[in-house]
């Protein structure tokens, strides 16, 4: 097990803190015992006295030097001293010009004065092992890090401020209090418990099951907000798949002409949906194939299909012969629940034929979005409808979300452990027997908030991060 409160540990790590690459501006964070002797022995001040006193989270201008002497920048240093930095440690940051060769230079000469490069995520590692962050707020970090959208940012910023965390103290707290009486009547083994107590035991342990399945609803919109999903429009040929996807995606990303057949491959775009990443797919239109490539074409669309977590089917409003193709489909659609009817071109369809379409599609219970792709209409209304289907009931307002599967798992085996410990309680066992399940249930949230987490599981957290976080 790795171990907390461990400030003082005996080596300085270094890592550049911005990407690689030219820019206006790059960091090199430092960490550890020898951060101030680094900042002494390299940085020299321009104005004013050439060794300054450092203080703590003050920015300095001056010259970074080699030991040797030799310039190799101007920039900023800033010197954070523990237990009040990221790390808890001391932190030294050289703020440089955002060049790839003046980083190496300075890393270089960190690793002259006593420094090694540090692992991928090892400074959080740091800040989570000397009680910065817990385990769940480190993760919060990579998570940042990785945001795609604004929903993921959203998230992840909740869990870095301690959302879950406090959510799951929370829980815990309750447990331990059920835990503690529990053990205590154990040891009476000849009394029983009032049925006063076992009242207030079922009611605090079925409140803690509420709120953990209460997060546990959460996941599939945390999942969506890292992960996203595929959104795949099929339809027979020249019914406006291609002009669909270039209104979403919000340029001309699929070439779209007038005759049949136009597209021969798939094309892919990733968008943001309501907060969510959606890699959105365009397809070879249906049909019997003309030729070996259009036949491959269509192959590689049935395919992405089975891959997909949303289907589009695309009709042309205008035109009810597409009727028949698009039941023939849904007849072999076995994940009904994931498909949605764009009923497009509906600037130029009669009410009449859109209505006998949305018959035919009503008595197979599936969802029907007009659209104009000329017109620019109903498209919030089908990104309404898609969010609808993706999250299957999940609420998007959450102020709390699970969004690790390794959070959900734990959350999922405390619950499992609650709902024996209920059952033991309704069987009127004895408190040896109800105690065990619930201190597994505060075991389960332990690893969450890194209370309780083997080493294995820390390297496998941590090697997710980039380097110099």
């Amino acid at each position: 097990m790795w171990a907390r409160n461990n400030i003082g540990r005996p080596d300085t790590i270094v890592a550049p803190a911005t990407a690689m690459g030219r820019g206006a501006v790059a960091i090199v964070r430092i960490s550890g015992a020898l951060s101030q002797g680094i900042a002494e022995k390299l940085f020299r001040r321009k104005h004013g006295a050439s060794q300054p006193s450092w203080q703590s989270h003050k920015l300095y201008f001056g010259e970074i030097r080699s030991l040797g002497g030799e310039l190799l920048d101007e920039g900023l240093a800033v010197l954070m001293r523990s237990p009040h930095s990221f790390t808890g440690e001391d932190v030294l940051e050289f703020h440089l010009h955002g060049s790839v060769a003046v980083v190496d230079s300075v890393l270089r000469a960190c690793q002259e004065c006593g420094a090694r490069i540090a692992k991928p995520g090892e400074f959080t590692l740091r800040a989570f092992l000397n009680g910065r962050l817990d385990l769940a707020q480190a993760e919060a970090v990579a998570d940042l890090v990785a945001a795609r959208t604004n929903l993921a940012q959203r998230l992840a910023l909740q869990q870095l401020q301690g959302g879950l965390s406090s959510t799951l103290h929370s829980v815990r707290n309750e447990l331990l209090d059920v835990a503690a009486e529990l053990e205590a009547w154990i040891d009476f083994p000849e009394e029983d418990i009032p049925e006063p107590t076992v009242k207030k035991h079922t009611l605090q342990l079925e409140n803690a099951k509420k709120r953990l399945e209460a997060l546990l609803h959460t996941f599939r919109l945390g999942k969506l907000s890292q992960t996203g999903a595929r959104v795949v429009l099929l339809g027979v040929p020249n019914v406006g798949k291609s002009s669909v996807f270039n209104t979403l995606v919000g340029r001309d990303r699929a070439i779209v002409t007038p005759h049949a057949g136009t597209t021969r491959d798939t094309i892919e775009s990733t968008i943001d949906i309501r907060g969510i990443p959606i890699t959105l797919v365009d397809t070879a239109g249906l049909r019997e194939a003309h030729d070996e490539i259009e036949k491959i074409g269509i192959e590689r669309s049935l395919s992405e299909a089975e891959q997909a977590e949303v289907l589009m089917w695309v009709i042309d409003g205008s035109d009810v012969s597409g009727v028949e193709p698009m039941m023939q489909w849904l007849d072999m659609e076995e994940r009904k629940q994931r498909v949605i009817i764009v009923i497009n071109k509906c600037d130029i369809a009669d009410e009449s034929t859109i209505e006998r379409i949305e018959d035919a599609v009503h008595k197979a219970a599936l969802r029907t979005v007009r659209v104009s792709c000329v017109a620019k209409s109903g498209f919030d209304k089908l990104e309404e409808c898609l969010t609808d289907v993706l999250l299957s009931q999940s609420d998007v307002d959450v102020d709390i979300c699970l969004v690790s599967e390794r959070h959900a798992e734990s959350v999922s085996v405390a619950c499992q452990a609650l709902d024996r410990a209920l059952a033991e309680i309704s069987q009127k066992h004895s408190p040896e027997f109800i105690s065990p399940e619930v201190m597994e249930a505060v075991h389960s949230l332990d690893e969450i908030l890194g209370i309780s987490t083997s080493e294995e599981i820390l390297d496998r957290i941590f090697s997710r991060f980039c380097i110099g976080k």
